[in-house]
């Protein structure tokens, strides 16, 4: 077939008109491959967008909700430690109180120290006193035995 063969077939066959009659003047199979290949694309990443975007959607929801729930879970902690801290710090008052009365007891020791010192040296004296008046009372005794007194009536 020649040119001019290819112009009289187009003569005789009637001319349509419409979409498809354009589709197939102007466009050829490659053409139609290579566009529904871009839409297929252009499709796709749109929906495949669309999933990631609610697919972040969900994530961040469930994140912020993690989140929340960590806070509040802090938070308890934070209140239980303040009543830890605020019982240690009940013990250590107690701890205080007794560091003062440990101070307390150790002058009072000291001065009963002091004082029993002190009434052992008066009981000493007192043992030495004792003892020189039972050897004075021996004495006398002594004495009477020696020198026995008659009573006269």
């Amino acid at each position: 077939m020649t040119a001019q063969d290819a112009g009289t077939l187009n003569d005789i066959q009637p001319r349509r008109s419409g979409v498809v009659s354009w589709f197939t003047q102007n466009w050829n199979v490659q053409t139609v491959i290579a566009v529904g290949a871009v839409a297929f694309a252009a499709a796709s990443t749109f929906f495949t967008t669309g999933y990631k975007i609610e697919r972040l959607e969900e994530f961040k929801v469930a994140h912020e909700a993690y989140h929340d729930k960590r806070a509040n879970e802090l938070a308890e902690l934070a209140g239980r430690n303040d009543q830890r801290f605020a019982g240690i710090d009940a013990q250590l008052r107690r701890v205080d109180e007794l560091t003062f009365r440990v101070a307390r007891a150790d002058e009072s020791i000291s001065s009963t120290k002091e004082a029993i010192g002190k009434l052992e040296g008066t009981v000493n004296s007192l043992i030495s006193d004792i003892r020189v008046m039972r050897e004075i009372l021996e004495r006398m005794d002594s004495r009477r035995i020696i020198t026995p007194r008659t009573n006269s009536h």
